[in-house]
């Protein structure tokens, strides 16, 4: 189970909310209190070198009476990083962005994230936060990046091979993909299985 605890800035207090697996709820699920309110994670998949587009609010129209947008990730000690700011009445940006993000960071008019030459360093939780006169929403997004791993390379290959004796003949090696890729020999054409324990000789 999760515990979610969240601070209500009104009231002065914490409450915790437990949730079950997340099996047992749709994609998203809404927790809220007064003058507080978090919206379940969604996922956005993005491509290594391509520009990556986080929703805000689930591209809902915002509501009544927003001040400002803001744009923030969360780091791997749990602690959060500002990225921008917008202001709604002024209709303009400000950024704040680590150095990871200098040059590299957007917002559109739905006040949806763009990041540009998506790395793997972005495969990571986002959160935009709505503030209005009454009410503060947050919309959590998780970033997964995908790349393509590199060009197989086989490795410690003999030069000969010796007649009736079972020899390997090559380790397979393919790097940088994320998740890592699988790895999968052929022979004369035909797919090579194993259970993982046996070997096989021709």
């Amino acid at each position: 189970m999760n515990v979610v605890i969240i601070f209500q800035p009104y009231h002065q207090q914490l409450t915790a909310f437990q949730s079950r697996d997340e099996r047992d709820y749709p994609h998203r699920f809404s927790l809220e209190c007064a003058g507080f309110s978090v919206q379940g994670i969604d996922t956005v998949s993005a491509i290594y070198g391509e520009t990556i587009t986080v929703p805000c609010n689930d591209n809902k129209k915002l509501p009544e009476g927003v001040v400002f947008v803001k744009w923030k990730y969360e780091r791997k000690d749990g602690t959060s990083q500002s990225l921008l700011t917008k202001s709604v009445v002024k209709d303009r940006a400000d950024f704040d962005a680590s150095p990871e993000y200098v040059g590299r960071l957007d917002i559109d008019k739905q006040n949806e994230l763009l990041v540009y030459n998506a790395t793997l360093q972005d495969q990571r939780r986002f959160n935009c936060m709505i503030a209005t006169s009454s009410d503060v929403i947050e919309h959590l997004v998780n970033v997964k990046v995908y790349k393509k791993p590199s060009k197989p390379e086989i490795t410690e290959s003999p030069k000969y091979l010796d007649v009736g004796k079972l020899q390997m003949i090559g380790k397979c090696i393919s790097k940088d993909g994320n998740p890592q890729g699988n790895t999968t020999w052929y022979r004369n054409g035909a797919l090579l299985e194993s259970d993982g324990k046996s070997k096989k000789a021709f």
